[in-house]
């Protein structure tokens, strides 16, 4: 069973796949966070099928990974392009709005 929620540490970047190209920035005491990784538990499979993958990053246990991507607010989503460029970032999530602005941002 794939795992959907990932804590990287640092040692792990070099090795992230450029299919990892959605990026959550979040934190075990962020409330927004649990509301996110809970909405993901079933809208993942809709990503996935379009050939997308998600990381799900602890600014706690990342600090420097979170400094290095200029992450103050949580949760922060980050997407990538195919050069691992940033193509688009959010800050927040609402349940009606973070699906849209991924679509039109992974397109």
């Amino acid at each position: 069973m794939k795992k959907l929620l990932l804590a990287l540490t640092i040692a792990l970047i070099p090795s992230i796949s450029l299919a990892d190209d959605i990026w959550i920035f979040s934190a075990s005491w962020c409330g927004p966070c649990k509301s996110l990784k809970s909405f993901l538990k079933t809208y993942h499979k809709t990503l996935e099928d379009q050939g997308h993958r998600i990381t799900i990053i602890d600014i706690d246990d990342n600090p420097e990974l979170s400094k290095k991507y200029n992450v103050r607010v949580v949760p922060t989503t980050v997407v990538f392009d195919d050069n691992k460029d940033e193509k688009g970032r959010l800050s927040g999530f609402g349940r009606s709005s973070w699906p849209n602005w991924i679509q039109s941002t992974t397109k």
